[in-house]
């Protein structure tokens, strides 16, 4: 990451909560019409082979918030050992302070029990005797749970179609060895506590606390997933056509679970469900352009990843298919091509002499949108089967990965979701949870009452303009005066270079037609635009006279709204090799406050440079550099930036 502050910025990293940046971290590529069903044959996709990666994305986010709050366990109780043991005195006799708790090596095998320590002015002996025990018992619990994680990660893909019910005991065991690791933690604070210490380790016990109960709930979350018969969703983004909520939703994967076990998976085209949706709704007006009814290949519409995955549940629900069958969905996960890229990074080339290619990382997306989209008149609906060549080839080699391989897998999983390119969203509550506190859900910063704060995000959408989005570089500049009475003026330039110009594909050399939605806070208020494009949008039909139902969340966002934030709409068209300016300027009353925040939050499946320039307020300084104006300047900033400023009278 290419982050240059000038003079000491003050940010947090939420990956290190006691660090000083917070990055909120960790198409249609897919279009076939009609419902693909899986067998072993090349060229058909295996359900066990295929599951690889659905029980990777479903299972990697507990994993990742097992390993996010274990670290931070052991952190905590080492700090509780730590202080324990250098009060008592016996650090160096015990040798405890020197041990890592965290290894796999063999738990102390002694206590003190029988060997009253001496603490002058101390009474409670017997507490304090008891001590290491605890200690020893905790680090077991610990080891067994990493040991039932690893278990799962070996063992889990065979449960899922063999036998569910092992996994969800394997899942009872480590909820209950977390609850068990709660328990020897709260009883270590408690020893600490009669010992008069407690003001020293508090706050420590306090995360350690509040980590071990969102793996608890996490798990439990998971289980209720698995064993019920909701059905999971898998989109799948076109990156080169973008829209607010990522890329463009090509196909989808529709999974269901019983008891632990998959029960089924379909592959369908995201138009399929839409064919067999039968109430028409208005759709947002700018894709009134490209359409005359809204429907789930057009869902993921608003930035907030969670509103967008409500309302593609939604469509897929109202959808006789599904809707006749009862089902039920618990969920969506949404990954687009870059997360793809990673994976075939890998698994290395992989060759499909049918189609006399050779896909690697790099070619990914241009090969297969070359040959989906261009061939259709010399194949047919058979122009789409590369994809169902493909699909087996890659999840067959991730089936075969060596144990170095599959850490490779979940770690490029990982980066995925702290690079937005995978986004979750669960109606399970608890399962909900664990996906915020890990920053995976891309819902929008929202924040408390009365925060003298700014906010920024700028979401584009692609409005027939071709596969152009790989080949547009953006930056964006904001400069920010805080003005002696509150208010907050702005001045935000999107620059969009379009690079399109030499390739050989039609649907890359197209303009790139862009609505920008400019999230901004809620009393935002817009003065002044320039180098937009004027466009008239013109209905597709009556949709008064023709019966169509409005959506009350386009209504919302009709009216200048979304997610709590101010929505600034503009087209900004971008002719092949040419370079676009959008110029807005807007301001939002506030007061003046000791600290002032600035959030800002990227869209996923578009890489942009970020320069901001804050001024304080006339008669300030910003503390952490002594002067009155900061900026930050980054070509490739964190999905979820957060800066703090103090302010000081001068």
């Amino acid at each position: 990451m290419d982050n240059n502050f000038k003079k000491s910025p003050v940010v947090k990293d939420v990956k290190n909560p006691g660090g000083e940046f917070e990055e909120k971290t960790f198409d249609g590529l897919f279009k076939g019409r009609g419902v693909s069903s899986f067998s072993r044959k090349r060229g058909r996709i295996s359900p066990k082979t295929i599951f690889w990666g659905v029980f990777l994305l479903t299972v990697a986010l507990g994993i990742g918030s097992f390993v996010h709050y274990r670290n931070q366990t052991m952190e905590s109780v080492a700090e509780l050992q730590k202080s324990f043991m250098k009060i008592a005195g016996i650090l160096d006799q015990s040798n405890i302070g020197s041990r890592n708790i965290s290894s796999g090596a063999e738990p102390l095998d002694w206590t003190l029990s029988g060997n009253p320590l001496i603490f002058p002015g101390i009474d409670s002996l017997e507490e304090g005797q008891h001590f290491p025990e605890y200690l020893v018992a905790f680090n077991k619990d610990i080891d067994a749970a990493e040991t039932e994680m690893s278990d799962l990660r070996q063992n889990g893909l065979e449960w899922l179609f063999e036998d569910g019910e092992a996994l969800m005991r394997s899942l009872d065991r480590l909820e209950n060895t977390i609850t068990s690791i709660n328990n020897k933690a709260a009883a270590l604070r408690n020893i600490v506590s009669k010992l008069g210490f407690a003001g020293r380790i508090s706050p420590v016990y306090l995360n350690l606390q509040s980590g071990l109960y969102t793996i608890k709930d996490g798990i439990s979350g998971l289980k209720e997933t698995l064993s019920g018969n909701g059905h999971l969703v898998f989109v799948f983004e076109n990156v080169s056509e973008i829209r607010p909520a990522g890329g463009f939703n090509g196909s989808y994967a529709d999974v269901s679970f019983n008891n632990g076990k998959i029960e089924n998976l379909e592959v369908n085209d995201i138009f399929y469900p839409d064919q067999h949706f039968e109430e028409k709704i208005v759709p947002p007006k700018p894709l009134q352009v490209i359409a005359k009814d809204w429907g789930a290949r057009d869902a993921n519409w608003f930035f907030d990843f969670p509103s967008s995955a409500e309302k593609t549940i939604s469509f897929l629900s109202e959808s006789s298919i599904y809707k006749d069958a009862g089902v039920e969905f618990t969920g969506v996960v949404a990954v687009n091509s870059r997360a793809v890229e990673r994976i075939l990074e890998i698994c290395g080339p992989i060759e499909l002499p049918e189609y006399k290619l050779v896909l690697t990382k790099d070619n990914f997306l241009n090969e297969i949108q070359e040959e989906v989209s261009l061939n259709s008149a010399s194949k047919g609906s058979a122009r789409k089967q590369i994809l169902k060549v493909l699909a087996p080839e890659i999840l067959e080699r991730i089936r075969q990965f060596d144990e170095a391989e599959k850490e490779k897998l979940f770690t490029s999983v990982i980066e995925s979701l702290n690079r937005k390119d995978i986004r979750v969203h669960f109606k399970n509550k608890k399962l909900a949870t664990v996906a915020e506190a890990l920053s995976a859900t891309g819902s929008v910063y929202k924040f408390s009452e009365g925060d003298y704060a700014d906010y920024l995000a700028v979401a584009n959408a692609n409005i027939n303009g071709g596969k152009t989005d790989i080949f547009m570089k953006q930056e964006i500049s904001l400069k920010s005066e805080l003005s002696a009475d509150g208010t907050i003026k702005n001045n935000l330039e999107i620059v969009r270079t379009h690079t399109g110009q030499n390739e050989k594909l039609s649907f890359y050399k197209a303009i790139n037609q862009d609505y920008i939605q400019i999230l901004a806070p809620r009393d935002a208020k817009a003065l002044k635009v320039a180098g937009n494009t004027s466009r008239t949008v013109s209905a597709k039909v009556d949709y008064v006279k023709s019966g169509y139902a409005k959506d009350p969340d386009v209504e919302i966002f009709e009216s200048g709204f979304q997610s709590g934030k101010k929505v600034l709409g503009y087209w900004l068209d971008v002719k092949p090799g040419k370079t676009g300016k959008l110029s807005v300027s807007y301001e939002q009353p506030s007061m003046v406050r000791p600290r002032f925040r600035f959030v800002y939050e990227k869209q996923s499946g578009v890489e942009s440079a970020l320069k901001y320039e804050v001024s304080a307020p006339p008669g300030y300084v910003f503390k952490e550099i002594g002067g009155s104006v900061f900026t930050y300047e980054s070509a490739d900033p964190p999905k979820r930036l957060i800066i703090d400023l103090n302010l000081e009278h001068i």
